[in-house]
């Protein structure tokens, strides 16, 4: 950030040391022009014609007509004199150096001189061989001269009368401004383009892509191209520099586009570029195939959109305050986007008359474009750096609070290990005792109920233990149904209804598939009315066994659909029953284990069970 401050400053004050150079050089007197509506006219017609005296610049927009201008200037002043040893040294100076054709005419006695120069004459064939379009203007003519500008490009010009010396030192002082200029976007463009590659964001890869076009309209501008890289092939070199305009200006879109999309997103930017992009892609059609100055002149006033639309952003920010990175900065920066625009475009569409500095009014809004927004856009790096920090010490923590909390669950599992082992004892002594000392007493069954309840309790509790870990490895044996719920029915097996093939069996883990059974047993027999028969039916396909389970339901009633599968889930009218709400749960959890699946589907005041395990 800091170099970019200090290459602006310093090429601000190239220009004002440029400027000042200027001062007390020229030795134009007036300046006229006339527009010939006809394009037919000859000096001598022109010469009695009817001119509009203008200061500073002149700035007709796209005219479509040749356009004549007539000079007066000093031949000898006297602050002058010693600069100018002859008469033979005065040079006129033209700028921009893009204008099509300039035609000279000088009078020399009774006739006429006339020469040409322009960006679609050769390079060699110029009077001087400097970048800026000029003139050695003839010893013996008189002083005021007429030139005729016809030109594609907009009509914006600029003139010197100086002595050949000046005229040196000028250009050298431009090429010293110029070359600093581009200095300034190579080393721009070289680190955007090694932040998008590195990166990988589309905004810093479109604000190389503009760096890199900036350079070459830049060239062609300034007239280094056609001076350096093309000299004799000016038709080439004048198409080619219509493109490189409208080029430069598209990927300024593009990369607003990108910019403004990640950081507000709003449908009426988005709309907005998304339609000035399509019709900067016409305009490569029309300039081609139809009409130059015409895409020329569109491609400056669809600027226009991208201006109100900056404008909207600056305003946007500074009363929503939308939760940006830098977001007054990019307020700042779009604010000052919408002056620098409007001072680089009004006097090339004409629209007012401006002064030298006009000239470059373009290379000084892509100067500071290109200053700012690449200001901006590294601190927006630094603010995604200090995010990507705060992600990585959030995520370290998070990482702590995982490993504490794992270190958590193993406490508990411990802790459940021990709860187990240190009841159970107990619980058998107990059972022991009162096996023992209740027989046939009234209490007996309902001690050893009791008992065994809590020995259930605690199984499950375990059991969901183990399974919320994920620390149980299935092991894939051969299980025989049959045999496994013979066992599991017990002294209740007059209850139950069975209907299953004969010497039905499958490969899964016999532990856990009597886990699921041994729940839906204990299930059905606690929630059904008593004595009342429960149903048992088992199918087989190719690849699963189904098992359906029926009883009709006790006090406790009919659960919960949308629930009954949930941990801890109870009836609310089987409070008076013992047990976990952990039985269903760990049936479904189980079953799914084994890629199977158990399902709850009533039907005619029946609870109903629908188990699937793979074969």
């Amino acid at each position: 950030m800091r170099l970019s401050k200090f290459v602006a400053l310093v090429w601000l004050g190239l220009i004002s040391w440029h400027a000042s150079a200027i001062q007390g050089i020229n030795l134009i007197q007036s300046q006229a022009h006339w527009i010939d509506q006809s394009g037919q006219a000859v000096i001598e017609q022109v010469t009695q014609s009817p001119f509009e005296p203008f200061q500073h610049l002149l700035a007709k927009g796209y005219s479509k007509h040749p356009i004549w201008i007539k000079v007066s200037y000093k031949k000898a002043a006297s602050e002058v004199k010693r600069a100018i040893p002859n008469k033979e040294d005065l040079v006129l100076r033209i700028l921009p150096t893009y204008l099509d054709d300039v035609t000279l005419y000088q009078r020399v006695g009774q006739r006429w001189v006339s020469s040409s120069t322009g960006d679609r004459y050769p390079f060699a064939d110029r009077d001087n061989q400097n970048t800026a379009l000029s003139f050695n203007l003839h010893p013996q003519a008189e002083d005021v001269f007429y030139l005729r500008l016809q030109t594609t490009s907009t009509s914006l010009m600029s003139l010197e009368v100086v002595t050949q010396k000046h005229f040196s030192q000028l250009e050298g002082r431009r090429d010293t401004l110029l070359g600093i200029y581009f200095g300034s976007l190579i080393i721009l463009m070289l680190i955007s383009t090694t932040i998008g590659w590195l990166s990988k964001q589309i905004h810093w890869r479109l604000f190389a892509l503009f760096e890199f076009a900036e350079l070459i309209y830049v060239s062609s501008f300034t007239g280094y191209m056609p001076r350096f890289i093309l000299p004799n092939h000016p038709l080439v070199m004048d198409l080619l520099f219509g493109i490189f305009v409208i080029t430069h200006i598209f990927t300024g879109v593009l990369f607003h586009r990108s910019l403004l999309k990640n950081l507000l997103n709003q449908k009426i930017i988005n709309r907005t570029f998304n339609f000035v992009t399509v019709l900067y892609l016409s305009l490569y059609a029309i300039y081609l195939f139809y009409d130059r100055q015409f895409a020329l002149s569109s491609s400056l006033l669809l600027m226009m959109p991208c201006t109100l639309i900056f404008a909207y952003v600056a305003l946007f920010i500074y009363v929503k305050k939308p939760k940006i990175p830098n977001g007054p900065a990019v307020a700042f920066v779009y604010s000052a986007l919408v002056f620098s625009i409007l001072f680089a475009v009004a006097p090339p569409l004409g629209l007012i008359n401006g002064v030298e500095i006009s000239l470059y009014a373009s290379l000084l809004n892509g100067f500071a474009f290109s200053i700012l927004m690449f200001i901006l856009l590294v601190s927006d790096l630094r603010y995604q750096e200090r995010q990507l920090i705060e992600l990585e010490k959030r995520a370290l923590i998070s990482n702590q609070e995982i490993a504490s909390q794992r270190a958590e669950n193993e406490r508990q599992s411990k802790f459940m290990a021990m709860l187990s082992h240190e009841l159970k004892t107990p619980l058998a002594v107990i059972k022991l005792a009162v096996d023992s000392g209740l027989k046939n007493n009234r209490y007996e069954s309902h001690a050893n109920k009791a008992i065994t309840d809590l020995n259930q309790i605690i199984d499950r509790s375990v059991q969901m233990s183990r399974l919320d870990q994920g620390s149980y490895e299935i092991q894939k044996t051969e299980v025989n149904l049959g045999e496994l719920l013979q066992s599991l029915l017990g002294e209740q097996a007059h209850r139950f209804e069975l209907d299953m093939p004969s010497d039905l069996k499958i490969q899964s883990d016999s532990f856990l598939v009597q886990i699921i059974l041994g729940n839906l047993i204990e299930n059905a027999l606690k929630y059904s009315k008593e004595e009342s028969v429960i149903s048992i039916e088992f199918k087989k396909s190719d690849e699963q066994v189904i098992m359906t389970i029926s009883n009709l339901p006790n006090i406790a009633g009919m659960p919960a659909s949308d629930v009954v599968f949930d941990k801890f889930y109870r009836s609310s009218n089987a409070h008076h029953i013992s047990g976990s709400g952990l039985g269903l749960y760990l049936v479904k959890a189980l079953a799914e284990m084994l890629n199977g699946s158990i399902t709850y589907q009533p039907k005619s005041g029946w609870v109903k069970f629908i188990l699937c395990l793979p074969k």
